[in-house]
């Protein structure tokens, strides 16, 4: 993402965030930006596509912090309690541009739907990893009951630190989440319960919201990558360069059989960077290849 995009998209929170989504036009958002209206317009189709952007946005620094804990070599309990961490300080720091969605009763166009549908997966991938990675093998028969559980909580204390200004201190928040978490699952663990919701309920309800194929989850570490790019610090060269390799990575993994050695050697280029080594890894793993 160029500067001037980024600029745009971070007035347009403050903004919205201060005066409403209704009460903020595009010629205020193009002059706190330092730009023309037209320029607005060479990078957004409208306001709205505008507010995508800013979702999406929102929820990529976000994640980055959480995947930067992830690739951590901790403790899995203090692993889960540091992301969750992570989660609760970026909500307090953008709880008035929430708020502002909240108030506005914004109309969301079917690209902003299709968007929260994806996050809606990768929260589910999230936490279902995170309980994996906690309690083993042993919670496959509840990690759809645990992964819906462990949202509630986290999505009842969100509301209450946004919409009633609660005051508290993240990293004890956490704590205590997390506490609760390892609570609720090992009591249905110990006293073996039968599953309430099985994936198979799941994908009933949601017919895309199904467990990826190889090709799928290698489309999404490329993707991760390419986002990561953009937020690390390098020479604008070496940074066309890396996008360019993601772009003919991201064309060949879509062919019915993709050349498993040609992503064997056009990862090299990321191999070398930590920023890097746990999707690299995944993808290695997706593709049955060794990297070099």
């Amino acid at each position: 993402m160029n500067e001037r995009k980024r600029q745009m998209i971070e007035s347009g929170m403050k903004l919205f965030a201060q005066k409403g989504y209704h009460s903020t036009s595009i010629q205020e958002i193009a002059s706190q930006s330092g730009v023309s209206k037209g320029a607005f317009y060479l990078h957004f189709d409208s306001k709205e596509d505008l507010t995508l952007s800013i979702y999406k946005f929102y929820y990529q620094q976000m994640m980055e912090k959480v995947e930067e804990v992830r690739q951590m070599d901790l403790d899995p309990k203090v692993k889960m309690t540091r992301q969750i961490e992570m989660l609760v300080t970026s909500l307090m720091e953008n709880k008035e541009f929430i708020l502002m969605h909240l108030r506005d009763n914004i109309s969301l166009s079917p690209q902003v739907d299709d968007f929260l549908l994806e996050m809606k997966k990768e929260s589910f991938r999230w936490t279902s990893e995170n309980l994996k990675e906690l309690f083993g093998p042993a919670i496959e028969p509840y990690i759809v009951d645990s992964s819906i559980l462990m949202e509630g909580i986290l999505d009842g204390y969100s509301k209450w630190l946004v919409i009633d200004d609660l005051e508290v201190e993240p990293k004890r928040l956490a704590s205590f989440i997390q506490e609760r978490i390892v609570d609720v699952v090992e009591g249905m663990l110990e006293k073996e319960s039968e599953p309430l919701i099985t994936f198979d309920n799941v994908k009933q309800h949601f017919p895309t919201f199904e467990e990826q194929d190889p090709h799928s989850r290698v489309k999404e570490k490329l993707t991760a990558i390419r986002g990561k790019i953009d937020s690390l610090k390098m020479s604008k060269q070496k940074r066309e360069d890396l996008h360019g390799v993601i772009d003919v990575l991201l064309n060949e993994i879509k062919k019915d059989q993709p050349q498993h050695i040609l992503f064997q050697g056009m990862l090299s280029h990321f191999t070398g960077m930590a920023a890097f080594q746990k999707e690299c890894q995944q993808i290695a793993q997706d593709l049955n290849i060794e990297l070099i």
